[in-house]
């Protein structure tokens, strides 16, 4: 199997294996977690219908944005595209004119409150029971972070 080459791994990225920044997030724990994620990104690209480049320019700044920011944690090992899910999510809400502001403003903030639920009462336990693999929920705060500088920069730009 090819995944133990790409799963975000920190002593490997220190030691000069540095595409696993990047492809950490591609990579998944099983089949299940695998499936899980996939029919995610499905979901948000069938409700939101953004164009091809613009999706994958958002995975790959996230999956990036993550894989640095995990540097930042005790986490040695990560795999698994939640974060970046997290963060397209997060982004295209804002992105999108079928929605009211106020609807898309509430569906963030329930993302973030989901987010610091998990940070003070701990991983989601029956997620992780089902892909038998801890839940790197710093992944998606990451992604979540991720997602409002991209707004924040493409507000900016526009001024």
């Amino acid at each position: 199997m090819l995944r133990p080459f790409f799963v975000w791994n920190r002593h490997s990225i220190i030691s000069g294996e540095w595409w696993r920044i990047l492809t950490g997030s591609f990579t998944h724990a099983n089949f299940i977690h695998l499936c899980m994620n996939l029919v995610g990104l499905w979901f948000i690209a069938n409700i939101f219908r953004p164009s091809p480049r613009l999706l994958i320019l958002l995975i790959i700044f996230l999956a990036t944005l993550i894989g640095v920011g995990l540097f930042f944690t005790d986490i040695t090992n990560y795999s698994g595209l939640s974060g970046v899910l997290y963060g397209v999510f997060g982004y295209l809400l804002f992105q999108k004119s079928f929605l009211p502001f106020k609807i898309s403003a509430f569906l963030v903030l329930g993302l973030f409150c989901k987010i610091v639920w998990e940070h003070t009462l701990g991983d989601p336990g029956l997620a992780s029971s089902f892909i038998d693999a801890r839940i790197a929920i710093e992944s998606h705060l990451f992604g979540l972070i991720g997602s409002f500088v991209l707004i924040l920069v493409k507000y900016f730009r526009k001024k």
